[in-house]
Parts: C-alpha cells; structure tokens; sequence
C-alpha cells in the first residue's frame, strides 16, 4: 500500500491533536511473513495479510488534553473508505497518572 497526503500536528505542554488525511492505493498482492513461536518445538508457518484491492482515503485523529490532577482525556478516531474496505475504529481513554 502507498498513497499521499497532508498532515497537522500540534503539541504544547497541556495538549496535543494529530489529524491526517491520505489518498491510499493497493493492489491486490498477498504478503506473507514467516514467524515461529519462541520456544522452537513448533515449525515456522507463514502468516499472511488480508488481500485488498483498489484506492481509498484514509483519514485518522487524535487528541490529548490534560485536565489536571494527573487526569488526561485522549481520543482517536481512524476512517477508510474506498475499493473493497470500509473500516472505522476509534477509542476515548480517561487517564489517571498518580
């Protein structure tokens, strides 16, 4: 997978926000990586990635304010859409550093 995009990024001692948006392109190859467990009584095997066609765009976010107190409030939120993929994930996590 290669695409093209633009990018902003700000960060400053109490905050910090990413957003990014791309134009993605694949095609529809199989990659494989061969992996063996650690303990080396098994075989390696090969494990391969889902097989996609076609362009999309793709578009991520994510914030972090601190709210005091050693508690923070962070948030992600990632899209892409575009050939055979329609994906959307995200997660908001209150954080408590004590």
């Amino acid at each position: 997978r290669f695409g093209a995009g633009i990018f902003a990024n700000f960060q400053s001692n109490t905050a910090a926000f990413d957003l990014s948006g791309q134009y993605v392109e694949a095609s529809s190859n199989t990659v494989g990586a061969r992996l063996a467990f650690a303990d080396g009584a098994n075989a390696p095997f090969t494990v391969l990635a889902p097989v996609t066609d076609g362009s999309g765009i793709l578009t991520s976010a994510s914030a972090r304010i601190d709210l005091g107190s050693g508690l923070s409030l962070s948030g992600q939120a990632d899209a892409l859409f575009g050939g055979d993929v329609k994906e959307v994930n995200g997660s908001v996590v209150l954080g408590w550093r004590f």
